[in-house]
């Protein structure tokens, strides 16, 4: 009888184990890739936009359902804003910021989306990029590098902030809605 019971105890625990293992591996493969989407700046008047813009940023790509946004408080204190500021680590040390700064704890991310906003001739300027961080180098890692454009006020920011969003999600095999929905906060 004690053999019976030790057998199926063991058989119980094995099961477990077993079923632990497929629930793990399922929910690895069925993550969604994680993002992380620092407060971008803008220069001069564009600053004025700045928290429409990056509120308007962060809601198109979180409520896309497509990737997970990493909490803004594990992000290095100065995040890159044009892909000249990202520095490789000289004899294993960061000497700024670089890819593995991102990649790596605590912020754990696969993607960083960034750049800044300017004012050139009256209208409100993005200079946009998306990297992949787990890349070697930074010309590997970018997805996205672009310019955009649009008026210089409230709508202009919205605007420009989801036409972002858009090419992000579309790295990500999702359809845009931009403008099937009313934006703003």
């Amino acid at each position: 009888m004690k053999r019976i019971i030790l057998a199926s105890s063991v058989v119980l625990v094995l099961s477990a184990l077993v079923f632990a293992q497929i629930v793990g591996e399922i929910k690895q493969r069925g993550e969604k890739p994680a993002i992380a989407i620092p407060d971008l700046r803008g220069a001069g008047d564009a600053q004025r936009f700045m928290d429409t813009f990056n509120s308007t940023l962060n809601r198109e790509v979180d409520t896309s359902g497509q990737l997970t946004i990493r909490p803004k408080t594990t992000y290095p204190l100065r995040p890159p804003q044009q892909p000249s500021d990202f520095r490789p680590p000289v004899g294993g040390a960061s000497q700024g910021s670089w890819l593995t700064d991102w990649s790596g704890p605590p912020v754990n991310a696969n993607y960083l989306a960034f750049g800044y906003t300017a004012v050139q001739n009256g209208q409100m300027v993005l200079f946009g990029w998306l990297y992949d961080v787990g890349q070697q180098n930074t010309t590997a890692a970018q997805l996205i590098g672009k310019v955009y454009t649009s008026s210089l006020d409230e709508a202009g920011a919205r605007k420009i902030s989801e036409q972002f969003a858009c090419d992000i999600l579309n790295q990500f095999g999702a359809a845009c809605l931009m403008g099937t929905k009313k934006s703003g906060p």
